[in-house]
């Protein structure tokens, strides 16, 4: 017995000697070999192949389920522009141009104001022209007369002196014998709406064998043509107003309301139709025009095939169903959803015609990126007052409101920066009112796509354009009455669809009578999507379940390829080739040795719309040369046909292309382009050293305890910028012995106690307490 013992501890010291030394060997081999580490990272959320993770590797944790006991525990995250979510099936390959890297694209212009032409006189909420001058006036009073979209409308002008407006006309026109003119659009109560409205409450209240209802609002606030970084960069203040005034637990609002955001959107493609579509009705864009078989929107015959449609599948009919007073608002003159609504949206009221007004007498158009005014006022300012009028007119109804601008339709944002200041005084003032009124309250802030500027080819520019913001304001008192706020907070992490919206549309329209609402109560009719207030959108959600035509899909990712596969490519080669000359010849410039290429150690190539002949690549190519062993230049080339190129102009010492004849149709000849963007260097550069000085794209630079990366960069010429094509960086990082570890949402690198710590902050202005990973660009 005692000889066994001793041979089982015999075997056991031999075997923990080869554990030991296999780790040694291990870890030599992790710190000395040249060799890259596959590392797939779409935006900081790592998975690294070859590498252990650390045992005390964590992802980071959700939202844990909390019992709120009472209002006052439910408090929301501020609304923050660098928030990074990912979950495991959708990593963003972008975000969009963010506060670093955006003033190239994205200046404000100059604009002018609005002449002060005001022909109107108001007394008691009576209009009139002024007294003493003769006017033309127009006037539209009946909601019979209302048509969406690009129809004519006949102007017949009368002529006075002080004349009165119908107290029933909704919008009016006059013009001076100067040639002034004014214009005025408003919302007039109906007491038909109202009743009628009362009268499908008390059927829904009967249904649902209910006394114990409240009235409630539910709007649908719809921005054309807005990012979600977009949202942050135009409107600044009213992101601030929003923070400080209900989200903070001390803001004058913050009891009553609470506010939610979601930044994991992705659009099901970069234009009106196909997002609107499901929204609205739930449904395709195709299945919406498969039903409607070409049916055309100006034949009188065709109507009735537009509104069936929306008697069948709309948010309106709902509403109206469950009785909510309905109101309509889209600010456009061109034809777009139009094709699929028809020109009569079936609800109550309905603010089209004035638009069209404003296109005859002020030249008004919703694609217009120029500075537009409509009579004396801005086109958005008259869209926030007739919602605001018609909130506070059917106050004590249930009431519906979707209302849909284009003031983000000029792609920097200048016109939705100006509204900024209107934005606070149109939520300050819906707020103050329902902050008294003991009413349900829930308004949904959101971005039909993202920005029109930039185009698909550049990266963020990609992201600009499908990335709409989604952000929901609710009252308090309803959020904990259908235990919401855990589903809520929970879905911020998740990729949030336009089906998810339309069924939590649907299903809210149920809540002024049920704290349970379900599809049970929609006639068998089985909806997509998730109900977001009571319902947790799966982790693994996918493009392809979210409805997201592929070539539109954010979650896509670089993928390595053979890094000899150059020698065989010539677009490869070029790009290589071409970075060494770009290199040699600033190092010239400055006195420095030249260089030649060692090893190609990695390429990574990223294909965007797969379905054109000549898919657009996006190749990131790290090389090393044989005058510094350390030395490492990352290069990021493109591939593309000619027209996916905003421009071909060159410029910088970094920036260089190659334009040649790729086929020929007929008498149209199609090029190729081979460009590189930039060419950085990854390395930490010796002070003493000659290239220290030279100004490659980027530079990476290490900050010391309590510095940040924003002072660091200028310190060396520089301007801070967020770390772009982080999982080449983080796998240099890996090839250099690092760990990673995905400690936050934000987009810092920091090394602490040999562990690369990634998203604790933002990268430029956080102090680092171990030392920062900087990048900083020219």
């Amino acid at each position: 017995m005692r000889n066994l013992l001793r041979l089982l501890a015999y075997i056991f010291i031999f075997w923990l000697i080869v554990i030991i030394a296999s780790f040694s060997l291990s870890k030599n081999n992790k710190n000395n070999n040249n060799e890259t580490h596959s590392v797939e990272l779409d935006n900081f959320f790592l998975r690294i192949k070859g590498l252990e993770l650390p045992e005390n590797y964590t992802e980071l944790r959700y939202p844990q389920s909390i019992n709120i006991s009472s209002i006052s525990n439910i408090t929301c995250s501020l609304l923050k522009r660098n928030r990074k979510h990912e979950t495991s099936e959708y990593k963003p390959l972008s975000y969009g141009f963010d506060v670093y890297n955006e003033n190239k694209f994205f200046t404000f212009a100059s604009h002018k104001t609005c002449n002060n032409d005001n022909l109107f006189d108001v007394n008691s909420g009576v209009y009139s022209t002024k007294p003493g001058e003769m006017v033309d006036v127009f006037e539209g009073c009946k909601r019979s007369d209302e048509r969406f979209g690009n129809n004519s409308l006949k102007y017949e002008l009368s002529k006075g002196t002080e004349y009165k407006f119908g107290e029933k006309c909704e919008f009016f026109f006059a013009k001076g014998y100067k040639g002034q003119g004014d214009a005025m659009l408003r919302n007039i109560y109906m007491q038909e709406y109202a009743e009628k409205a009362k009268k499908y409450a008390e059927e829904k209240m009967n249904y649902f064998n209910t006394t114990n209802t409240k009235p409630m609002t539910v709007v649908v606030f719809v921005v054309d043509s807005i990012s979600r970084q977009g949202l942050f960069r135009c409107i600044p203040k009213t992101i601030e107003f929003l923070n400080y005034n209900v989200i903070d637990p001390e803001g004058k609002y913050s009891k009553k309301f609470a506010m939610y955001e979601f930044p994991l959107s992705n659009s099901i493609q970069a234009f009106t139709v196909p997002n609107l579509v499901p929204l609205l009705y739930g449904i395709s864009e195709d299945l919406a025009k498969e039903f409607l078989a070409e049916k055309d929107i100006n034949k009188p015959e065709h109507a009735n095939f537009f509104t069936e449609l929306q008697y069948k599948f709309s948010l309106f009919e709902h509403y109206r169903q469950h009785g909510f007073v309905t109101m309509f608002l889209n600010d456009v003159v061109t034809d777009y959803l139009s094709k699929i609504t028809g020109r009569v949206i079936i609800t109550d009221h309905q603010a089209s015609n004035f638009w069209k007004l404003g296109n005859k007498f002020f030249g008004y158009s919703d694609f217009n990126s120029k500075d537009q005014c409509i009579g004396s006022n801005l086109p958005h300012y008259f869209s926030l007052k007739y919602l605001k009028e018609y909130l506070h007119n059917y106050k004590g109804n249930n009431r519906f409101a979707y209302v849909h601008i284009n003031t983000a339709h000029a792609g920097i944002g200048t016109r939705l920066n100006i509204a900024d200041n209107d934005f606070i005084g149109f939520f300050n003032e819906v707020l103050r009112e329902y902050k008294e009124l003991d009413e349900d309250f829930t308004f949904l802030f959101i971005g039909d796509h993202g920005t029109s500027r930039g185009d698909f080819l550049n990266i963020d520019g990609f992201a600009e354009r499908v990335n709409p913001p989604y952000l929901l304001l609710s009252n308090k008192e309803l959020v904990f009455r259908l235990k919401a706020h855990y589903n809520l907070e929970m879905n911020a992490f998740r990729l949030v669809s336009k089906y998810d919206w339309h069924k939590t549309l649907k299903m809210l329209a149920m809540a002024p009578y049920i704290d349970q609402p379900s599809e049970q109560y929609l006639n068998g009719k089985k909806l997509d999507g998730t109900f977001m207030f009571q319902e947790t959108i799966h982790e693994n959600k996918t493009c392809d379940d979210a409805g997201i035509t592929p070539k539109y899909c954010l979650s896509i990712k670089f993928i390595d390829i053979d890094p000899l596969s150059y020698k065989q490519k010539d677009d490869l080669n070029y790009y290589i080739q071409n970075a060494i000359t770009l290199i040699n010849k600033v190092h010239q410039r400055n006195g420095c040795n030249t260089v030649t290429l060692s090893q190609v150690l990695r390429i990574s190539k990223l294909d965007l719309d797969l379905e054109q002949e000549l898919p657009t690549t996006h190749y990131l190519i790290l090389i090393s040369t044989n005058e510094d062993p350390n030395a490492r230049f990352l290069i990021h080339g493109t591939t593309a046909l000619s027209n996916q190129f905003n421009d071909l102009k060159v410029s910088g010492d970094f920036v260089i292309l190659k334009k040649a004849p790729y086929k020929r149709v007929g008498k149209i000849t199609y090029h190729s382009v081979f460009k590189i963007w930039s060419v950085s260097r990854l390395d930490s550069v010796p002070s003493n050293a000659c290239e220290n000085k030279v100004k490659y794209s980027k530079r990476y630079f290490y900050t010391e305890k309590n510095e940040s990366c924003k002072d660091l960069c200028k310190d060396h010429g520089f301007s801070c910028s967020s770390p772009t094509f982080a999982h080449m960086i983080l796998g240099y990082l890996a090839e250099m012995g690092y760990d990673i570890q995905k400690v936050g949402f934000d987009n810092s690198i920091e090394i602490v106690n040999g562990i690369a710590e990634v998203g604790k902050g933002d990268s430029c202005v956080m102090k680092y307490k171990g030392k920062g990973l900087c990048q900083c660009g020219i």
